[in-house]
């Protein structure tokens, strides 16, 4: 009988050295994953502010005409990439195979591809439609338009992303190229 409770009292003293180290393997990852997310926080607060220094998305305005703010952008992939290593560290720590890796990563840069995605679809329309406008010279600055006679106005500014009018109350109305493309517009061109 001590032989029966000697084997219990070692077998029960291995299990709560496995669950030990499994419990301190979970802290750590869990540790993993805070530092990892502060870091990563931090790092896209730095990269936005190191770019807003920098003016960058005052640059593409300046430059190509286009209002993209690839400021918050850069802040935003530099964020998610380190939370997709900080995940994938974690995860390592605690042994997960590397099948439930290559799930995480593929649905992670599924996600970013769609939001990327949805992003340039919102986009897109409006900054081709924008170079159809420029390059045609259908709308320019100083011409008095109507759109779909609801707004009207004198054009103050014709960018890639977007049209400015002063309407005859001076308010600014801010119509993307891709809305004029659609709509019955009038122009009055200047003399």
């Amino acid at each position: 009988m001590n032989e029966t409770n000697a084997s219990a009292i070692a077998e029960t003293v291995g299990t709560l050295s496995k669950v030990s180290v499994a419990f301190n393997e979970f802290l750590i990852a869990a540790f993993i994953m805070l530092v990892g997310f502060f870091i990563g926080s931090f790092a896209g607060k730095v990269v936005r502010k190191a770019l807003s220094l920098l003016n960058l998305d005052q640059f593409i305005r300046r430059v190509f005409k286009a209002n993209v703010p690839l400021e918050s952008f850069f802040g935003f992939i530099t964020s998610s990439a380190i939370y997709l290593i900080a995940i994938i560290l974690a995860l390592n720590q605690i042994g997960i195979a590397s099948f439930v890796f290559r799930i995480i990563s593929a649905v992670l840069v599924l996600l970013m591809l769609i939001s990327i995605g949805l992003y340039i679809r919102d986009i897109l329309p409006n900054f081709l439609a924008g170079i159809n406008i420029i390059s045609t010279r259908k709308i320019k600055v100083g011409d008095w338009v109507r759109i779909d006679d609801k707004t009207e106005g004198d054009v103050v500014r014709v960018d890639l992303t977007e049209i400015c009018l002063k309407t005859s109350d001076g308010e600014l109305v801010y119509v993307p190229p891709s809305l004029i493309q659609k709509s019955k517009v009038e122009v009055r061109k200047k003399v």
